[in-house]
């Protein structure tokens, strides 16, 4: 992708308002989110020291989320059974993530082995339908509630998987949950995501709109990989596609995990390293992407591009190695993630804040798109006791937006190549038609020539004749002349205008015009060294009376059909308007002429006059002025000497169908 680059310009101001708008809503609605999306903050009761007493609902029961107040027994392996004989003694009273292991805070402990967790909930009220999530539990568990085995995964055999699920039970006055977990190797272990709790019917909405919402998601990033993917490839840029699409797989990938998760039982070690590898694989892509639409070049962007690499291929490979490790290299291996994804939102923010300062094309809304996510992936750094309910962390927000502005930015510039290329080979259609149109011309002028001196060479001849014809009266002098009048031409080829190109554009279309009994009216002053080149006039005139041409060919029988069109310089200015008779309806979207043969588009003639326009810093518009539609184009020739012999354009007059003469 070539950005487009106008040199260090400014900042405006009004952008740098803007900017700060934009980080304030951010901040925002993190803060809306941590206080109102929260299993930490959420609405209700708190449990402690193994106890919460649940007040009698108006209803159903309402949704809760159990994150805090646990019983938790370090290296112990516990039962109902076992709290039925005897009152174990907890090793601490802690809230769901409150360590990453076992270890209970203990640098040389180890974060591994054996744990069960005990939470006595006393409800009050008639007994009731209840239900309890099963997020995430590492890595594998027994549940049991009011004595009963309720659920289990990975527990035959002790192997390493997690489900995400709920479970449904009746009850009344006392709820006793106790989950016993074994842990070997995962970088967490035990309960670390707070389980969902409360009336059959809320837990399980709660649940559904989660799974809902995160598909949404998922599959709105793959249909705008897929739109890109194919815009890519119908346009030839395949390297801007591949890798928008292979973001938007590696944003999927880190994100799925609700739904892989309560679709089938997935093994722990395999399916951490493909989320943080996807992860990993996304910050690469978007340094990527940021470097081509950008425009970031140079030997330090091709090396951080590379450590980049290193540091995906370091995601499948170091995890599996520390899994099992002590809790100081877990610990150490955490920090160094922490510190590269911080220095990779830092690195993405100055890249886009460089492109903003040399004008590159899309740097304003990338540096915008960039500062929301580096904010997000700051906030999940430093807000304490944080876990999403129903709409995803913060950094999986603020990456969809990016995945989507991305998109966006791809998918409209292939459209602006597909339409220049387009236009591109309209341009080279209507100069090959030029050319052909100035052959012909040229062709009809030496013919012209030679039939001129071929009557010079016989000028004498006939005067000779003449002579000797006067002889024998006046009566044989008239009979010669007018048999000489028959072998004459019928028309006489008249030059419409001094400029080459547009004389023999004007010629082929008046001469089409004419055929089907179209009136015409050329009013053309344009000198032979007007500083536009033949291709740029061939575009002008050439969609201007093609199109002008179609609108009369599609009226009715009997309507006044005519072209008139009047051109010239003015002002160091060349000044074109074509009128033409219709009787269409006309289609707009918004102040855009849709085109009457493709169905929501402007048509491709409209284009190229206004893509011409612009690039001359003119303007062009088509509008309808009673039963006319009138084109006016102003193409700005920068004060360039235009001037021909006279100072005065030719007049052409009227042409009607059937006129031997222009």
């Amino acid at each position: 992708m070539n950005a487009g680059e106008r040199g260090r310009t400014a900042v405006s101001p009004g952008y740098l308002a803007a900017l700060a708008l934009i980080l304030t809503a951010g901040v925002l609605l993190i803060a809306l989110s941590y206080y109102n999306d929260n299993k930490y903050t959420w609405p209700g009761k708190r449990a402690a020291y193994g106890v919460l007493l649940e007040p009698a609902p108006a209803g159903t029961p309402p949704l809760r989320f159990l994150a805090e107040g646990w019983e938790f027994y370090q290296y112990r392996q516990l039962t109902p059974d076992d709290f039925a004989r005897e009152a174990p003694v907890p090793d601490a009273y802690v809230y769901l993530n409150q360590y990453g292991g076992f270890e209970l805070g203990d640098p040389t402990a180890s974060p591994h082995g054996t744990a069960t967790y005990r939470l006595n909930i006393f409800p009050e009220g008639p007994r009731a339908q209840y239900a309890l999530e099963l997020p995430e539990i590492f890595s594998a568990y027994r549940l049991w509630i009011n004595g009963t085995l309720m659920a289990e995964c990975g527990a035959d055999g002790l192997r390493a998987e997690t489900f995400n699920g709920a479970v449904s039970f009746s009850a009344q006055e006392r709820i006793e949950i106790v989950v016993a977990v074994y842990d070997a190797s995962h970088f967490y272990s035990g309960m670390v995501y707070p389980p969902a709790f409360g009336g059959a019917q809320e837990v399980n909405a709660y649940l559904t709109s989660r799974i809902v919402l995160r598909a949404v998601v998922c599959a709105a990033a793959l249909l705008v990989g897929l739109l890109q993917l194919v815009t890519g490839l119908y346009t030839r840029r395949y390297t801007d596609s591949v890798l928008y699409v292979l973001l938007c797989l590696s944003f999927v990938g880190y994100i799925c995990y609700p739904l892989v998760h309560s679709l089938a039982v997935i093994g722990v070690k395999g399916w951490y390293m493909f989320e943080n590898f996807s992860y990993f694989a996304s910050l690469l892509l978007l340094m990527l992407l940021q470097r081509r639409i950008c425009g970031i070049s140079g030997r330090a962007s091709v090396l951080l591009a590379a450590l980049g690499g290193v540091a995906c291929a370091a995601s499948l490979i170091v995890p599996g190695l520390l899994m099992g490790s002590s809790l100081a290299w877990m610990t150490a291996y955490s920090r160094i993630v922490a510190v590269y994804k911080l220095w990779v939102a830092c690195y993405l923010v100055a890249g886009a804040a460089w492109a903003l300062r040399r004008g590159r094309l899309y740097s304003h809304a990338m540096l915008a798109g960039l500062c929301l996510y580096a904010l997000a992936l700051f906030a999940g750094f430093v807000l304490p006791e944080y876990e999403p309910a129903l709409f995803g962390w913060p950094t999986e927000l603020a990456g969809f937006l990016l995945v989507l502005l991305l998109g966006g930015i791809l998918i409209r510039e292939t459209l602006a190549v597909y339409l220049e290329n387009r236009a591109l080979q309209e341009n080279i259609l209507r100069q090959g038609q030029l050319l052909d149109l100035q052959g012909r011309r040229y062709e009809t002028l030496r013919e012209g020539i030679e039939a001129a001196k071929a009557a010079h060479h016989d000028l004498r001849h006939h005067l000779n004749a003449l002579g000797e014809l006067s002889r024998g009266g006046i009566e044989g002098v008239r009979q010669y002349l007018r048999d000489y009048a028959v072998s004459l031409p019928d028309e006489e080829e008249l030059q419409l205008c001094l400029n080459p190109a547009a004389d023999a554009l004007l010629h082929y279309y008046r001469t089409r015009a004419l055929r089907e009994g179209i009136a015409v009216e050329l009013d053309v002053g344009l000198p032979p060294g007007l500083p536009v080149p033949d291709a740029d006039l061939g575009v002008l005139f050439g969609n201007c009376l093609e199109n002008a041409l179609e609108a009369c060919m599609r009226q009715e029988a009997g309507e006044a059909r005519y072209i008139r069109l009047k051109a010239g310089v003015v002002q160091s200015s060349l000044v074109v308007v074509v009128r033409n008779s219709h009787n269409q309806k006309l289609r707009y979207r918004g102040r855009r002429l849709l085109s009457s043969k493709r169905a929501d588009a402007q048509g491709i003639g409209l284009e190229s006059i206004t893509a011409l326009a612009a690039r001359y810093g003119g303007e062009a518009s088509f509008n309808p002025d009673g039963t006319d539609f009138v084109s006016r184009i102003i193409l700005p020739l920068g004060g360039a000497e235009t001037g021909d012999d006279t100072g005065q354009p030719p007049h052409i007059p009227a042409v009607k169908p059937g006129d031997s003469t222009i």
